[in-house]
């Protein structure tokens, strides 16, 4: 809330502002150190929670790898009493997803005792294909926001996910949350080579709908995107990207996605406020077999914090995550003049060696004609 408040109050400051995005991520990065060694704030802005890995769609570029996975899922017990940490903890947003969560069979009593433990912003990701069988526990519970997916226009979308009617069922959920009066009604789209030219046909689709916002992702290399050389932009097509991004705000609430990472001078122009990775310093993870992550890109139990099976959460939150917290960056990163502002970009892409698009938004030695070739 702190960092939120100053981030609008810099803005109307003419010369601080340059300076202040300019060091952001540092300084995003020494006010967590000083909260957490003055004890003021040790509370994550907002957890993730794989519900599932099962899931009725086959997306093509799923980072979960949903529906491939079989692991031994948390009891409703074990997830109820990490929703009891993050109620003590003071955590302000628990995002549901997956796989898909509406086929969890206890996700209604788990959000219901979030709601009683006083967590404010409950959010759902879904693909919203079922949402027609679950109306009634969708209006009682009382969701903050909801993302659903759509990749491209109907034909493209449907078989990027694997389902045909995905596209229309996607309007449809939309339309039902908006009945129901969940504020935040957020499309999340996956830009790849194959759905690029669709964007301008796309907007006009979400323009006409009931979302309130569109978030807009380039892949990361994890998952079954990984190994797909179609969901990675050319450094031409992504400067297009953020052309688009930039016209379509003005319209429409249009943001570029976290895990882009940082973006130079399109950084502010792309974004409600600057980039900054806050995994394991703000936010976190929990898979669907309670191993807890630092980042919520990256869904490899190698790089876990700790399992919720037989560490509190509260405990795990607050002893681990060194690798987040003392991180040891590159010679490149370290020698970098945007070092300051970047933090060495979305930890997750770094690990896939993705994370540094300073070739794709530095001006010089990048003709563009505002066109796609």
């Amino acid at each position: 809330m702190l960092i939120s408040t100053l981030d609008r109050w810099v803005q109307k400051i003419p010369g601080v502002e340059k300076y202040y995005t300019s060091n952001y991520g540092l300084i995003r990065y020494y006010f967590y150190k000083l909260n957490r060694k003055l004890h003021l704030v040790n509370t994550p802005i907002y957890v993730h929670w794989l519900a599932t890995y099962d899931c009725n769609f086959h997306c093509k570029h799923c980072e979960a790898n949903a529906g491939e996975k079989t692991v031994n899922l948390l009891t409703t017990e074990q997830i109820s009493r990490a929703v009891r940490d993050m109620g003590d903890l003071g955590v302000r947003t628990f995002i549901i997803t997956g796989g898909e969560p509406l086929l969890r069979k206890d996700i209604f009593e788990i959000i219901s005792l979030a709601r009683e433990q006083g967590i404010k912003n409950i959010c759902l990701a879904t693909n919203g294909y079922l949402v027609d069988k679950f109306k009634k526990q969708l209006t009682k519970a009382k969701l903050s926001r909801v993302y659903i997916s759509m990749d491209g226009i109907e034909a493209t979308n449907d078989k990027f996910r694997g389902v045909k009617g995905a596209f229309g069922k996607a309007l449809q959920a939309l339309d039902f949350f908006k009945e129901i009066s969940v504020k935040e009604r957020i499309v999340n789209t996956m830009v790849n080579q194959e759905n690029i030219q669709e964007l301008d046909e796309l907007k006009r689709t979400l323009l006409n709908s009931s979302a309130t916002s569109w978030k807009i992702q380039i892949a990361v290399p994890v998952g079954r995107a990984k190994d797909l050389p179609c969901m990675y932009l050319s450094p031409h097509q992504s400067r297009y990207l953020f052309e688009f991004i930039k016209k379509t705000k003005e319209i429409f609430n249009t943001q570029i996605a976290e895990p882009a990472g940082y973006l130079g001078i399109w950084d502010t122009r792309l974004r409600s406020q600057p980039f900054f990775c806050g995994a394991g310093l703000e936010t976190c993870s929990i898979m669907p077999d309670g191993e807890v992550l630092g980042c919520h890109i990256v869904y490899n139990n190698v790089y876990s914090e700790g399992n919720i099976k037989n560490t509190s959460f509260k405990s795990i939150w607050e002893n681990k995550f060194s690798r987040f917290r003392h991180p040891e960056l590159d010679d490149n990163c370290r020698e970098c003049e945007y070092l300051h502002a970047c933090r060495g970009g979305c930890w997750g892409k770094r690990l896939g060696g993705g994370h540094c698009l300073k070739e794709t938004w530095q001006i010089s030695g990048m003709p563009y004609e505002g066109q796609l070739a």
